[in-house]
């Protein structure tokens, strides 16, 4: 439509349909939607917005309808990426000046929890389908860092720009 919208379409093409548009937030102009990443149940998606107030990462149900903000944190959000379960979402993070990865419940309303500061940005971070593990660029390359931050794996000196998990994790 020329707007910044988020459609979904069948894979044969039967049909499309909007998922997000501007009527699904209150308030202004939406600039840039970014970052999409289904939940692992199809039903949500979690994707970063850039409207008034920043670039904050937000959630929708495929049937469409009100958006949802993942945290009411203040600091700019982007790359989300869903636990195996769904519960929870992984992002980057700017705040205090400093790069970090969080994780926030999908509950809504609650501030993020930082696994790991000074992650390396533009990053993906990327949950592992098993749960043990999120993906993500460090300063030391290429790593692997545990959900609540307590381990950490450097699996290259160099950063990948592109990464993913083989399905059985």
């Amino acid at each position: 439509t020329g707007r910044q919208e988020i459609w979904l379409r069948s894979a044969t093409g039967d049909f499309e349909r909007p998922v997000v548009t501007e009527a699904s937030f209150r308030g202004p102009q939406t600039l840039l939607l970014s970052g999409l990443s289904f939940a692992p149940d199809g039903q949500r998606l979690a994707y970063q917005r850039r409207g008034p107030e920043g670039f904050r990462i937000w959630i929708s149900t495929v049937a469409g309808g009100q958006a949802v903000r993942l945290s009411p944190d203040e600091g700019y959000q982007d790359a989300p990426t869903w636990s195996p379960d769904g519960a929870s979402v992984a992002f980057t993070s700017l705040r205090q000046g400093r790069w970090t990865l969080a994780r926030v419940g999908t509950g809504g309303g609650e501030p993020p929890v930082t696994i790991k500061e000074g992650v390396i940005y533009p990053g993906n971070p990327r949950w592992s389908p098993r749960g043990d593990w999120i993906a993500c660029e460090l300063p030391e390359g290429f790593a692997v860092v545990s959900p609540d931050g307590q381990r950490t794996r450097v699996l290259a000196e160099e950063t990948w720009l592109a990464h993913a998990w083989s399905h059985d994790g």
